[in-house]
């Protein structure tokens, strides 16, 4: 099925991008979004229809009595099981337990209905509305799954997995459906016997998933979904976001409280969607994120379908994804006024990866985004006059017809006319605003040359802009370079400007050249290994070390760069993670690839072993800052 960006309602200013995401495969093209969508879900019924004798103490006469699936593809996402032809005289002795070809196991009976139950036919399904009662007939043709029994109490033998067990087909979702389903069945106290005369049923419902959480390979022992993180390419998209929903379909999972869910955007904004919230099943639910929904989800009770907002809070970081400070608040509105264009990603991890409760997406996710066109950028006059030597200022303003603005970057540079090299200070600048900034100034320089040529002009034009601006208006200006009045010392060699080189000079009166508004650009930082020991002796500069870590990162320019290093801690009082200072590195950082040999120590100290985190910064010789997002590290013993 194609899926497409399209264009809802006839007011340009309110834009409705409609980007459906698959979660198993990314596509990209320029406005058109490919993505293939999940399977249809299919129904099998499968029979043993041996007759199963049940005596009142010990095991069936079939045990284990099993159903063969022939290969299927797929996952399950629905079991059903129904006895034919039940009927006992010592009915609470009965217990039955059901085991998957991978060892998942659930209850179907347990110590239920009164003594005798005439001949019937029970079919067991998480979808019926009861579950049978304890001491009470039995005189429903449907039941969920029951355990009427303590925990513990019952024993199904070595043939069949240990203990504990619980009632519930949903155990099976997320298994691989081909191979032997076993049933036991096996009678405790009971005076009198009973049978199934016609023997079992099974009935799955598979289905392709578009992601297991957590992974179902080596990779997802940490919590992580595959695929992790679920990406995406929008193309050609013109304006900035005013608001986006997220939607997640066909949600499974045995404990949804145990899933952590986060969407990060092309410019690296993060949205926390939910994490400890909706305990309990959850079968085949879909969910809507949405900042305007009326409800959050909730923090004791599994989520019915319905429209949610994001939860806003976050406990823990994802695996091999991006740092979130925990308790950080978020929401979908921290994504708006930014370019839509670029990578999404839906990080989706599980947070109790290790216990038997998981789950999957049945079916892709989407992305709702309404757009407004940028707001328009120019400049404010297109023409300017200053005096030989003297420096002046030229506006650019931009407006979105009085919608609030995000942030955006311009390129602007002088371009010669009929003045030349002598007459004034080229440059480029980057001229940054923040979100609301409407106006913003450029400094223009003429110099003085001593030679009379009034009326020279060059240029200041507008090049490319970034963010939340698009050229509309003014693109340039026109300085024209006026001759000082007789006697006006304008800077000249023979001036009052003072200096060799006179007030307007290149060198002279403090009109240098244009100040540096960029910050270095980092890429980075990585370590490799990130688990690594401690060194056995030496400081953090010894080079020819037998463990630690190499440190690799990049500069677009020569800066002072920072390695701080910060230990977790969990609080005492809370029980909650916190980050304290472990100590900082510092070097002088070259433009392009730089390597530290890393020994774990700093100074002749080493690093405690646990759980660090780097943050590095760059300080360029103009001032301006930098910071490289936190990368995690573990030191070992």
């Amino acid at each position: 099925m194609s899926e497409e960006a399209t264009v809802r309602g006839g007011n340009p200013s309110h834009r409705l991008l409609v980007v459906l995401v698959s979660l198993a495969a990314v596509m990209a093209c320029s406005l058109a979004f490919q993505s293939a969508n999940a399977s249809a879900a299919t129904t099998d019924v499968y029979r043993n229809s041996a007759s199963i004798s049940l005596p009142g103490n010990g095991n069936a006469s079939a045990y284990p009595s099993t159903i063969n699936v022939p290969s299927t593809p797929g996952h399950v996402i629905s079991v059903a099981v129904t006895f034919h032809g039940f009927s006992h005289d010592s009915a609470q002795s009965v217990n039955a337990l059901l085991v998957s070809p991978e060892g998942r196991t659930s209850l179907v009976m347990t110590g239920s209905c009164t003594t005798t139950v005439p001949l019937s036919t029970f079919g067991f399904s998480d979808d019926a509305l009861t579950k049978m009662p304890a001491g009470a007939p039995c005189d429903k043709p449907a039941y969920q799954p029951t355990e009427n029994t303590p925990d513990g109490w019952v024993d199904f033998g070595a043939a069949a997995p240990e203990g504990p067990y619980s009632a519930s087909f949903n155990n099976f979702i997320g298994s691989a459906p081909s191979g032997a389903w076993k049933l036991f069945i096996k009678g405790y106290g009971g005076a009198k016997s009973g049978s199934i005369t016609g023997g079992w049923s099974l009935t799955v419902q598979t289905s392709e998933v578009n992601a297991l959480v957590p992974a179902r390979d080596p990779s997802g022992v940490d919590g992580r979904a595959t695929p992790y993180p679920l990406q995406r390419q929008i193309a050609g998209v013109d304006g900035v976001i005013t608001d986006v929903d997220v939607r997640v379909n066909g949600v499974y999972h045995r404990n949804a409280a145990d899933l952590e869910m986060m969407l990060v955007s092309p410019r690296g904004d993060k949205a926390i969607l939910m994490s400890d919230v909706c305990t309990g099943d959850v079968r085949g639910e879909d969910w809507i994120f949405d900042d305007e929904a009326g409800a959050l989800m909730s923090g004791g009770n599994p989520c019915d379908s319905g429209a949610y907002r994001p939860v806003g809070q976050i406990d823990q970081y994802f695996p091999s994804g991006p740092v979130v400070p925990p308790f950080t608040d978020t929401a979908l509105s921290d994504l708006d006024l930014t370019d839509p264009n670029g990578t999404w990603s839906l990080y989706v991890a599980d947070d109790t990866p290790l216990d038997d409760k998981v789950g999957l997406f049945l079916s892709p996710y989407s992305l709702d985004i309404q757009t407004r066109p940028k707001a328009d950028i120019g400049f404010a006059d297109e023409a300017l006059e200053l005096d030989e030597g003297t420096s002046g200022e030229l506006t650019l303003r931009r407006s979105a017809g009085g919608a609030p603005m995000g942030r955006a970057t311009a390129v602007v540079s002088t371009t010669p006319g009929t003045a030349g090299a002598e007459d004034y200070t080229s440059r480029t600048v980057f001229v940054e605003f923040a979100k609301g900034e409407a106006e913003k100034t450029v400094k223009v320089e003429t110099l003085a040359d001593g030679v009379a040529d009034p009326g020279e002009t060059f240029k200041v034009e507008l090049g490319r802009v970034t963010g939340d601006a698009q050229p509309a208006g003014a693109a340039g200006a026109t300085v024209t370079i006026r001759e000082p009045a007789a006697g006006g010392g304008g800077g000249g060699p023979t001036g009052d400007g003072g200096g060799q080189n006179g007030g307007g000079g290149p060198t002279g009166g403090g009109q240098g050249p244009a100040s540096d508004l960029v910050a270095p650009a980092i890429a980075g930082p990585t370590l490799t290994p990130r688990r690594f020991r401690v060194s056995r002796g030496g400081s953090a500069t010894v080079a020819r070390v037998a463990r630690g870590s190499r440190i690799r990162y990049s500069l677009s320019e020569p800066a002072a760069v920072t390695l701080r290093f910060q230990r977790a801690v969990k609080s005492r009082s809370t029980g909650r993670r916190r980050w304290v200072s472990a100590g900082a590195l510092r070097r002088a950082g070259a433009a392009g690839v730089n390597r530290v040999r890393f020994s774990g120590r700093i100074g002749r100290r080493a690093l405690r072993a646990g759980s660090y985190r780097l943050i590095l910064s760059a300080t360029d010789a103009a001032g301006n800052t930098a910071k490289a997002r936190p990368r995690l590290l573990r030191v070992v013993r």
